[in-house]
């Protein structure tokens, strides 16, 4: 289609139908004319510069506007002006005496340019009322429904999309995809962005794309990967292979083989199983075996290759949990220590036999389940270490248990000195009164 329009125009010197030869300036402006939106020499706002040279009879001349063979017609008429409500042709005229001056009013530009709209859309195109559909194969029966492109592709119900691709199929009402190929959105609402074999069958439910997805909950989403399933209410699944999340609000951020059927519950990694409501389930890759949960609200980890828990951004301070391991070692190497102080090891041990050590239950717990040691707020006020009153650290208990141990072995030490002193001196004893007995019995016998 030509991006012209063809314009007949009048005009009067002196009240006088104009004749000959006149100087001509035109723009396409909005309602204000504030905004050029073409103008005949291309300039953006104002009067263009250049002028279109018109032969005027009796007053009356034609031009076409945008015929880049026309002299002084630098541009073409862009069809997507008219995209606008509004559009307007102003007219600047020069008599050759007078100057250039604006006609009055401008023109409000009617059905036929609004006609140049028609030079964006697919020739092949077929608008049925309030339908549209591009392509070829297409089953297209819903109100306001669309297929924009591809081929043997089904928009069946109202205001469903596809925006192309191979065998898409929008059932539910409102229900898009943007593409890809054999994809189903049945949900209401629902979205398929592209892919293959993926369902969206929830209302509100998307699956951005991938292979073999199924967003089967209320606004459940599967972002990507393969043959993943968000059944569950508001659950996810990020992507990965093989995935299942079936309970409310449950997620599974990718991974293989895991499964999140709790309502809140989060599984990640291989073959993580979080069957517990507001469990969290991570799995590493050294099984092929199932890490299962066993209680609401609980965290499983399986990772065989140790665990760690840093407590400075150089990670250099923390705990860790050797493979294999059973127990937390916290980091003690004597380089990342300093301003040593001795301990008094009689000291620490007086306090430790002063302070208060009972049996008690956590109120957290089950009455029946039975701790024993001290206070945090005794061992604080006792020997003035850790982080607060509330709290007592491992490393500072064992640190206390090791000079209470070598207190008493000094005082033990010293207690094997004196008993062997006196074992010294009772054996000194037993000697002299052995001597006695002897010269007793060697002296003769009182008459």
């Amino acid at each position: 289609m030509p991006q012209f329009l063809n314009y007949q125009g009048r005009v009067t010197v002196g009240g006088t139908n104009f004749d000959g030869t006149g100087q001509f300036k035109f723009a396409l402006v909005n309602a204000t004319g504030s905004t050029n939106y073409w103008s005949n020499d291309g300039l953006a706002t104002g009067q263009p510069v250049v002028a279109v040279a018109l032969t005027v009879t009796k007053g009356l001349y034609s031009v076409l506007l945008g015929d880049t063979s026309v002299p002084g017609m630098g541009a073409a008429v862009p069809p997507l002006i008219f995209a606008k409500p509004d559009v307007r042709l102003r007219v600047w005229f020069n008599d050759g005496a007078s100057g250039f001056q604006q006609l009055s009013p401008d023109q409000r530009v009617g059905a036929v340019g609004y006609a140049l709209v028609s030079a964006n859309v697919d020739p092949t195109a077929d608008v049925c009322g309030q339908r549209l559909l591009i392509g070829t194969g297409h089953a297209l029966s819903g109100l306001y429904s669309t297929i924009a492109g591809g081929t043997m592709n089904g928009a069946t119900t109202n205001y469903a999309m596809v925006g192309g691709g191979l065998r898409n199929l929008a059932i539910g009402a409102g229900s898009t995809i943007a593409g890809g190929v054999s994809n189903t959105a049945i949900g209401l609402e629902a979205t398929i962005s592209g892919g293959e074999w993926n369902w969206a069958t929830g209302a509100v439910s998307t699956v951005s794309g991938g292979y073999g997805n199924l967003a089967g909950g209320f606004e459940s989403s599967v972002a990507g990967g393969e043959l993943n399933a968000a059944y569950g209410t508001v659950s996810s699944v990020g992507g990965g292979y093989g995935n299942i999340a079936s309970g409310f609000g449950a997620t599974i951020p990718g991974g293989y083989g895991n499964l999140a059927s709790g309502q809140y519950s989060l599984a990640a990694g291989a073959r993580a199983a979080a069957t517990n409501d507001g469990a969290f389930v991570w799995a590493d890759a050294s099984s092929t075996n199932a890490t299962r949960s066993t209680a609401n609200n609980q965290f499983t980890a399986r990772c065989a290759g140790g665990a760690r828990f840093f407590t400075t951004a150089a990670a250099t301070i923390g705990v860790q949990l050797a493979a294999g391991g059973n127990a937390w070692s916290a980091t003690s190497d004597r380089n990342l220590k300093e301003d040593f102080k001795p301990v008094d090891s009689r000291t620490v041990l007086a306090k430790l036999v002063a302070t208060p050590v009972t049996e008690w239950h956590l109120i957290s717990q089950d009455p029946a389940i039975r701790h024993i040691g001290p206070m945090a707020q005794d061992f604080k006020a006792a020997f003035g270490v850790g982080e607060d009153d509330r709290h007592i650290s491992t490393t500072d208990a064992d640190g206390v248990a090791f000079a209470a141990i070598q207190g008493l072995h000094e005082v033990v030490k010293e207690k094997d000195a004196r008993i062997a002193e006196l074992e010294k001196r009772l054996g000194s004893l037993e000697d002299q009164v052995r001597q006695l007995a002897r010269q007793i019995e060697r002296s003769p016998a009182a008459p």
